[in-house]
Parts: C-alpha cells; structure tokens; sequence
C-alpha cells in the first residue's frame, strides 16, 4: 500500500483508501506553537470538544472537533493549583469539566470547560487516598473516579465528591 523511498519519507499509493477525517496540532517551531508529547485525549461528548494532555508543555490544549485550536491552560512549571507538572490522564465529567491526572503533581486536578481552575485532589504518599504517579483517570456512568497510580501498581476509586 506503500513505499519507502528513503528513511525520511513514505509514500502513500494513489490507490490506498484514506479514513483520515481529521488532523488535530501542528508543528510550527518558530513561533513555539507545537504539540510536544500528548500522551492522552478525551472528548467532551456534550459540547463536541477534544482535550490534548500535552504532557512535556504541562498543557491541556482544547480544540473543537474541526481541529481548530480554542484554547490551552494549566502551563507548566509554576507554583499555584492550576499549573501542571506532567499531565497524562484525562476524563471530562458530566458537567463538562476536565479531570487532569498530573502525574509528577501528583494529584487530579479539575479545571472547567474554559480552563478555570477548580479542584486538586489527593496528596502524595502510599497509604489510602493517596498518590505517587497517578497516571489516567476514568468515569463510569455513575460518576465515580478511576485513578491508576503507575508507581504503586493500582487503581483507586472514588465517588464524585472524592470519598
């Protein structure tokens, strides 16, 4: 269905069917607008918007489902709740917020729809309620919380209200 010409490009044959509906980020070094490394997305079915967890910016990036880009939040490297160290894990409630697993902030943080800051929750430590590297995070139908702690091999639950 293809060929490698040499190891810096590949082409497509004219006769290969494409599915691609869509092309989400960009790569524009100059202005330093890049997606540098997403390692999650989650679609917010209510309101048709996509997140990107890009993890090495310490950004969520918001776009709509035609791929234009509407808005980013949480920059890295700062001191208050809203910054986010490594984020890797999204979920979008029912509310439409956004549950961002921020695994070297070690904790889930929630930021509504605009990006506001809402919440933090969890502290570090190993014992119950706590987090070292939470790494995802999953809502069921009933609106409780699934957070997988990559560093201590296990997946917590908890109700809306974090108990």
């Amino acid at each position: 269905w293809g060929e490698w010409s040499n190891p810096m490009s590949f082409t497509i044959s004219p006769s290969y069917p494409s599915n691609l509906l869509g092309l989400w980020g960009w790569s524009d070094f100059e202005s330093g607008r890049r997606m540098v490394w997403v390692l999650d997305i989650a679609i917010d079915k209510t309101n048709n918007w996509l997140y990107a967890a890009d993890s090495w910016s310490g950004r969520i990036l918001k776009f709509d489902l035609e791929g234009n880009l509407l808005l980013t939040f949480g920059d890295c490297c700062g001191s208050n709740d809203e910054y986010l160290y490594y984020p890797r894990g999204l979920a979008v409630d029912t509310e439409g917020n956004i549950l961002v697993a921020d695994s070297n902030g070690r904790q889930i943080k929630k930021f509504s729809s605009e990006g506001v800051f809402i919440s933090t929750h969890g502290i570090w430590g190993e014992g119950d309620y706590q987090m070292k590297s939470p790494v995802d995070i999953a809502i069921d139908p009933e609106g409780n919380y699934y957070i997988f702690d990559e560093d201590l091999f296990r997946i917590q639950k908890y109700n809306s209200n974090w108990n």
